[in-house]
């Protein structure tokens, strides 16, 4: 019998005039995306490519997920023309400037290379940001070691230090109740402790609830990564960094715009609060296992049986030309399917109590497993 753990114990927020708009990442503004807007950017079009998007289909709604990847796709391509412009000025070498906006693994790595060759030459701290964020974009994709450790060196992991949880669940295949709740701690809704059973339990509970202390992306954008962050938050993860967000007023309980949230509470801009994307950077050092969708539906059994634990998250991504992934969405784990080596989740915005990750792996390329334990 397999070990395993008794349940007992973006939106990517883009900035425009100075507003908080929560459009990539599981998150996008209302509207359709037009041919017009994808001409001129290989990245896009080598998307609309893999995945049979026409110039027919592009004039008409795309899914939340493409639209997510659009605005991404977007911002990536502008900021890498941006990378091989200062890198030609640095290294003098006109062929980074080709390989910044290749789509090519080896064209992307070389790039990164030479940023950790030069970096140290770039005199604007603002055009040393760009060359890290390229990094910060490829590295982990691109599994080269050296330009993962360049990252490590020169953005170090925040400072988040947890108040260590009660033990931890032990599930050794057997069913547990979805109402029990395993982690007694009242101190957890208090921040004094985090314990993810307790995010699990809460997550199961609020699927379908928006509580009015934090907005509702019901109408503009998605809900994702507020409904994810509402859950940690509620298990006793603090408030740390730019992960925060503060009501200013009841005004927009449930924004529309840019103004209406800026408005009536108090973000980061970008806010890994609210964006997928910032939030799977933001925690980054909470990452502990990923794999493509065929190789989970291949094993998932094998994941079941490794440390992956109720009130741990799951963060979707699509893929681009078999290497780039893009994360658009995020889901926490509420349950346990024993019988079928799987695990169930919750998540905005398709409200979901308790989703096979089987099912919900199907429109992705892949998946990163993390935890707060």
């Amino acid at each position: 019998m397999s070990k395993k753990k008794v349940i007992a114990g973006l939106i990517a927020l883009a900035s425009v005039a100075s507003s908080i708009i929560p459009v990539s990442y599981a998150s996008n503004e209302k509207g359709e995306v037009h041919a017009s807007q994808t001409q001129n950017n290989p990245y896009i079009q080598q998307y609309n490519k893999e995945n049979g998007i026409t110039s027919r289909s592009l004039n008409s709604s795309l899914s939340e997920d493409d639209e997510a990847v659009y605005k991404t796709l977007t911002i990536y391509y502008q900021e890498d023309v941006k990378v091989g412009k200062i890198l030609a000025q640095v290294a003098k070498d006109t062929d980074v400037q080709i390989k910044a906006t290749s789509m090519k693994k080896e064209d992307k790595i070389d790039v990164m290379h030479k940023i950790k060759e030069t970096y140290s030459s770039v005199k604007e701290s603002s055009d040393q940001k760009v060359l890290v964020d390229f990094i910060e974009r490829y590295a982990k994709d691109s599994k080269d070691i050296v330009s993962i450790q360049f990252l490590d060196a020169v953005r170090p992991q925040p400072s988040k230090t947890l108040i260590p949880q009660p033990e931890e669940d032990i599930k050794k295949g057997v069913s547990t109740s979805k109402t029990q709740n395993p982690a007694q701690n009242p101190a957890a809704t208090l921040n004094s402790s985090f314990n993810a059973a307790t995010a699990a339990d809460w997550a199961y509970n609020n699927y379908n609830r928006y509580s009015t202390d934090f907005p509702a992306f019901t109408k503009w954008g998605s809900d994702c990564t507020n409904f994810v962050s509402q859950a940690l938050y509620a298990a006793g993860l603090s408030m740390t960094g730019n992960w925060y967000i503060y009501k200013k007023n009841s005004t927009y309980l449930v924004p529309e715009s840019a103004e209406q949230l800026n408005y009536s509470w108090n973000l980061s801009d970008p806010s890994p609060w609210t964006s997928v994307k910032e939030f799977y950077s933001f925690w980054r050092g909470k990452y502990i296992a990923g794999t493509s969708r065929e190789n989970y539906e291949e094993k998932h059994k094998e994941f079941f049986d490794r440390s992956i634990y109720r009130g741990d998250l799951v963060i979707f991504s699509k893929g681009l030309s078999g290497w780039i992934t893009i994360a658009t969405h995020v889901m926490i784990i509420t349950e346990y399917d024993s019988t079928n080596k799987d695990f169930k989740l919750a998540g905005h915005s398709n409200e979901r109590q308790a989703y096979p990750l089987l099912d919900a792996i199907k429109s992705y390329s892949n998946i990163d497993f993390y935890s707060f334990r």
